[in-house]
């Protein structure tokens, strides 16, 4: 006489479920990673925190080990930075500011407008794995992307120009420790004494960065080096 024993645990009224299915179902159940038609045998493998549970049954979700590893590539963000929380904090204060001194609706939204232009219009610049991104921003809305692949780099170019003047003098020393970070930073558009640009195979000549600090200058030069390595670099100074 066969004693049947109540099954108490989940995985054991798992194995009776795909066990009443038959032998034959039994030993090509993808679930069980057996057989002509599992998951294991096309090329899929559980992964480490693929353990799900569905009414207290263990489940495993597979994923793919086909083919190379599609690892994350590496992004290094070229200066200077988004600065997205100040940037909108520039644009709340001064939309705030402009609306205890402007009556007009008309007249506050299109000062509104252009603060926004003002101050979300900028350009985003990366190295993502052999990838060189430009992400142009307009009123804080994406516009334009386009990348370069800097394995077809020939040569990095360099300019640097000796704008000194009466507002550089005026500032009595501080100008490149106030006034040019923050303009480098919030107002990009207005360019800058030092760029750096990226001659391809092809003789297309890639603008890559524009500023107004050394620090960034130097800083940035140095990612694009060691990404686009060995391209030598071409430096002109301007007077």
């Amino acid at each position: 006489m066969t004693t049947l024993h109540p099954l108490s645990r989940p995985d054991n009224v798992g194995a009776a479920r795909l066990d009443r299915r038959g032998p034959l179902a039994s030993a090509q159940d993808p679930a069980l990673g057996r057989g002509p038609f599992s998951r294991r045998a096309n090329g899929f493998e559980p992964g480490p925190d693929s353990v799900r549970e569905h009414k207290g049954i263990p489940m495993l979700a597979a994923r793919t080990t086909t083919g190379a590893s599609a690892e994350p590539a590496m992004v290094v963000r070229l200066k200077p930075y988004p600065f997205w929380l100040a940037r909108l904090a520039l644009f709340s204060s001064a939309s705030i500011g402009m609306g205890f001194m402007i009556s007009s609706r008309e007249a506050w939204c299109t000062a509104s407008a252009a603060f926004a232009v003002l101050f979300g219009s900028f350009a985003q610049r990366q190295i993502a794995g052999v990838q060189f991104e430009q992400r142009w921003f307009f009123a804080f809305v994406p516009m334009l992307l386009r990348r370069v692949d800097l394995t077809e780099v020939e040569q990095i170019e360099t300019v640097v120009e000796d704008r000194g003047g009466l507002f550089e003098a005026f500032c009595l020393g501080l100008y490149p420790y106030t006034v040019a970070p923050f303009a480098e930073s919030f107002l990009p558009w207005v360019g800058g004494p030092r760029r750096i640009a990226l001659r391809m195979k092809s003789g297309r000549l890639v603008r890559a960065w524009t500023g107004l600090t050394e620090r960034s200058y130097a800083a940035n030069l140095q990612r694009l080096q060691q990404a686009a390595a060995p391209a030598p670099v071409k430096s002109v100074v301007a007077v």
